[in-house]
């Protein structure tokens, strides 16, 4: 899905510049130069710095800061310092970080000192500003934590203090937060908070273009599509009625516009915008960047490839033009968009070499952004739990001091109640360091979880990134081979190639959920009879295009007895083994399936003449996920046999491995006793 233009700019404009229309006046440098005490003076003063900042007048906002220090080192206190160092610290915020901190810093001090709570919360949000542009342009942990942290606090503080506009504006950076690190959801949760706020605090006009336009992206995301499209409408009349209030809203029109399929709609607005020369004048390097884009996917969906190629272009020169005088890196999104019409249109034109480049280095930046998402999720993670943490270690301060207040409180005539609130109180301790030892003995097995978690995390994100992914390559290969080729039969031995590959990931899937099913106690065994030598065949039907691929002859000498186990279960631990023996069989090679009785125990036995194994891989085999690539070079998850160990033992029967190298493999399932029961005897 397209992102709109929405960021927490429209969502602070309000506290920004709430009082600089009101100072717009040309009285203002009258009231400075004419002021009858210093007070005043810097009053002015931080009247005229907020003016000229909102009018990008950045020489007269440095002049007047200068006069400011002067003015605060000359007053000893005033109630307007905590709002001077303020404006200043927003001054320097995106230029100076470190300066504007030192400013806030200085700034917070006098808000505490003068009892202003306002002024503290409106401080704070500066803070958290910073803290999030920092942590999203490090991609570091701690800063993450650090910008979370702080936000979340001011959350807190706002609502203590009921200050439901600043609780509104620090939602509204949670969301531009989340939004960046690509968590939607908790995205547009928080950002339909802070609207309802601003709304209700009338920040901000619930029919303005930003408000629609961010509604507009919240439908569309929760798939409100009836809304999203009323949304759009009443943008495209206020677009239509005055084209030229923010070319922001052009673009997040047309992202809208492919979104819902609309391709002629979002080419008419495009071309409508590029004939306005003073809004293209006015948009930004990276907007511009972002327009082509999105216009070049239009373009490529209406099948017009030369206007295609023309905007894509464009887009990447004006992506070049930002990365080059801002020193940053455009955005993931653009980007990816940029790389996935190139691939499109290198592939129409028959430049695979560049196509398969930018397939590649999109790939790489999914990875990435991935990777960066975990990091932010795992710092977000942390962040709560620590909040949770000091959270329940501030109500047992609160407990205590309430208990020793009441302690305190007790006069001396009252001895013998006092007493026996001494043992309450001393059996409320020792309960409470009962309780704290069994939170953190809970928290120390939580943390070992954890860790499990995370491994089996790992372990999901190396066999999906690695595993299936080479499959679907290869899958992606043959489709192109097919396409081009012209040769019947090479498209057949193709088309087989491609069935093969298609198993592969079939099988690699099926192994993937049931493992992690099992791994998180979720496989159950529902016992019941099952025919052996129906789920054989089964099995055998489902591989029969892998075996004649690799012309192997398979021999089947199974008898058709019953067993009381799970069916399911059953057949994917013969469809693992048979697998690994398809696997590891050379061209030309056999395969035998056979059963007996033995003792009250059925015995079904795989036999291969493969590639085998050494007696170091059979000492390992059950203990780690090992994968190794086939005779024909075939590639797995490592967890066919392990899974199979695992559901044998849930349904208590045993596997057993024998193979010697270069002379093959023999599996051996065994039911229990109580399972078997033999259809000759039934009938008998």
């Amino acid at each position: 899905m397209k992102q709109l233009s929405w960021q927490y700019y429209f969502l602070t404009i309000v506290l920004s510049f709430s009082l600089i229309i009101s100072y717009a006046s040309p009285s203002l440098r009258h009231q400075f130069d004419h002021a009858k005490s210093d007070t005043a003076r810097l009053a002015a003063c931080i009247k005229l710095i907020q003016f000229y900042k909102a009018s990008l007048k950045n020489d007269s906002c440095l002049l007047y800061i200068n006069q400011g220090l002067e003015l605060v080192n000359k007053a000893k206190n005033t109630t307007y310092h905590g709002e001077f160092y303020t404006v200043c610290g927003r001054f320097f915020s995106k230029q100076q970080p470190e300066l504007s901190l030192t400013y806030l810093n200085k700034g917070r001090y006098w808000a505490i000192k003068n009892n202003q709570i306002k002024r503290i919360a409106t401080i704070d949000y500066e803070f958290a500003k910073i803290y999030s542009d920092k942590a999203i342009s490090s991609r570091n942990k701690s800063d993450f934590t650090t910008s979370l942290r702080k936000t979340y606090g001011n959350i807190q503080f706002a609502q203590k203090h009921k200050l439901q506009l600043l609780e509104g504006y620090n939602y509204g950076l949670l969301a531009n937060f989340y939004k960046v690190n690509c968590s939607d959801s908790l995205a547009y949760a928080f950002l339909r908070k802070a609207l309802s706020i601003l709304v209700k605090e009338k920040a901000i006009d619930k029919h303005s273009p930003s408000m629609v336009s961010a509604n507009l992206e919240y439908n569309f995301f929760f798939k409100n599509f009836a809304e999203a499209a009323s949304n759009l409408r009443e943008l495209d009349k206020m677009r239509q009625d005055a084209i030229g209030y923010d070319y922001t809203i052009h673009v997040g029109i047309i992202s809208c516009c492919i979104n819902l399929r609309n391709f002629a709609k979002a080419i008419e607005i495009g071309t409508e915008v590029q004939s306005k020369s003073d809004i293209m004048a006015s948009m930004p390097a990276l907007d511009k960047a972002t327009f082509f884009t999105y216009l070049s996917e239009a373009y490529l969906h209406g099948h017009n490839y030369k206007e295609a190629k023309r905007n894509y272009l464009q887009g990447v020169a004006f992506a070049d033009e930002f990365e080059r005088k801002s020193k940053e890196r455009i955005p993931s999104n653009v980007r990816i968009d940029l790389l996935k019409n190139g691939k499109v249109l290198f592939e129409k034109e028959g430049n695979f070499q560049k196509a398969l480049a930018a397939a590649n280095e999109l790939a790489t930046l999914k990875d990435s952004i991935n990777a960066n998402q975990r990091i932010f999720e795992l710092a977000a993670g942390q962040e709560r739990f620590e909040a949770q943490t000091k959270e329940d270690s501030l109500t047992q301060q609160i407990q205590l001091q309430k208990l020793e207040n009441q302690y305190k409180g007790e006069s001396l005539e009252q001895s013998k109640k006092i007493q026996w609130l001494s043992v309450l109180i001393i059996i409320s301790l020792v309960f409470i360091i009962l309780f704290v030892v069994v939170q953190t003995r809970k928290i120390k097995g939580q943390s070992i979880e954890l860790k499990k978690l995370n491994d089996m995390q790992n372990k999901l994100f190396g066999i999906i990134s690695h595993d299936l992914r080479s499959p679907v390559v290869s899958l992606q290969t043959f489709l192109g081979s097919i396409n081009r080729t012209k040769n019947p039969e090479r498209a057949v031995e193709t088309f087989s190639n491609l069935e093969v590959q298609v198993g592969v990931v079939s099988n690699t899937l099926d192994n993937l959920l049931n493992w992690s099913i099992n791994q998180m106690g979720g496989i159950k065994p529902r016992i019941q009879k099952v025919n052996i030598l129906e789920a054989v065949e089964h099995i055998l039907e489902l591989s029969s295009h892998v075996i004649h691929y690799k012309s192997i002859s398979v021999n089947v000498s199974v008898e058709e007895d019953y067993v009381l186990a799970d069916g399911n279960l059953t057949e994917i631990v013969i469809r693992n083994i048979l697998t690994n023996a398809i696997k590891f069989t050379p061209v030309h090679g056999a395969i035998s399936l056979s059963s007996r009785i033995e003792k009250d125990e059925l015995i079904l036995q795989i036999q291969d003449n493969g590639i085998g194994m050494t007696e170091a891989q059979l000492n390992t085999l059950f203990l780690n996920y090992n994968s190794r690539k086939g005779t024909m070079g075939e590639k797995g998850s490592g967890l066919g046999l392990k899974l199979s160990h695992e559901l044998m033992a849930a349904q208590q029967g045993k596997i057993d491995i024998q193979s010697k190298v270069n002379v093959g493999t023999i599996v051996t399932l065994s039911f229990n006793a109580s399972q078997v029961e033999s259809i000759k005897e039934k009938m008998v």
